[in-house]
């Protein structure tokens, strides 16, 4: 799971840091450039920082692509395509030989929904990379593959679960506050799609049809990345978070309770 967020978080900054180039000279943005490959470069194959790139190197080696950009970029659709595949198309996932050495635990990680487990299954069988070939062209050979049905018709069962959630969330202290995060995911999953074809980058980032909350600094300052298209103000986050913690708390308390 964390593997699948990183390889999105990654794509993203990388796209951001390369787009902010232009804002340089030209003499600079070269020397920048470099600098900034070399970087990316030794990222990817650091083991200290596997979990950014585990995904992202399980792709690339089943589909034998070479450009590490564009595995990224390859790796971010699918993590998010799995990171939002309905449970109930689990049961039609196809799979290679290959994991019947793993007996019984298939059926266990289809019965969990372990998205880990649809973006492994679905790249030992997704078709091979070629040259200029754009993204969500290859992810619907991907999903055809290990028999999944069209992108269109996955964003639309993902819709359907969303209003779910939505229909059996329970009254309470925080229904509020979770309604309107419900509300802001539908409108940001509507804008970015099933795949996140609508990939957070520079323009993303100020676009008034995605709203991101705001940051927390490291000393707590919490500032928003563009005041004009903030789901959460920072006064209320700064509860938000306060609370949280006390909710975790008592939830470590049940738990230390129930095993005695």
């Amino acid at each position: 799971m964390f593997a699948l967020t990183e390889a999105t978080a990654t794509y993203a900054e990388l796209k951001v840091k390369s787009q902010s180039l232009a804002f340089l000279d030209s003499d600079t943005r070269l020397v920048e450039q470099a600098r900034l490959e070399q970087e990316f470069q030794r990222d990817l194959y650091d083991p200290k920082l596997a979990i950014y790139s585990t995904a992202t190197h399980c792709l690339a080696n089943s589909i034998q692509l070479q450009d590490s950009f564009i595995a990224y970029e390859y790796s971010s659709a699918l993590s998010t395509l799995c990171l939002n595949l309905p449970r109930s198309l689990y049961d039609h996932l196809l799979l290679p030989e290959s994991f019947s050495d793993w007996g019984s635990r298939t059926q266990a990680l289809r019965e969990l929904a372990d998205p880990g487990f649809a973006f492994f299954a679905i790249a030992s069988q997704a078709p091979r990379y070629e040259d200029e070939m754009p993204v969500e062209q290859w992810l619907q050979g991907a999903v055809k593959s290990a028999g999944l049905p069209e992108l269109v018709t996955i964003e639309a069962l993902a819709l359907s679960h969303i209003q779910q959630v939505r229909n059996e969330q329970i009254e309470g202290s925080y229904s509020d506050q979770a309604e309107s995060l419900l509300s802001i995911g539908r409108d940001n999953f509507t804008q970015r799609g099933v795949w996140g074809r609508g990939v957070l980058c520079m323009e993303g980032m100020y676009s008034p049809s995605i709203r991101l909350p705001p940051v927390v600094l490291g000393d707590g300052h919490v500032t928003p990345v563009n005041p004009s298209n903030t789901c959460i103000n920072p006064q209320s986050i700064e509860k938000w978070i306060d609370a949280i913690v006390g909710i975790e708390s008592s939830a470590n308390k049940f738990v230390r309770a129930c095993r005695y």
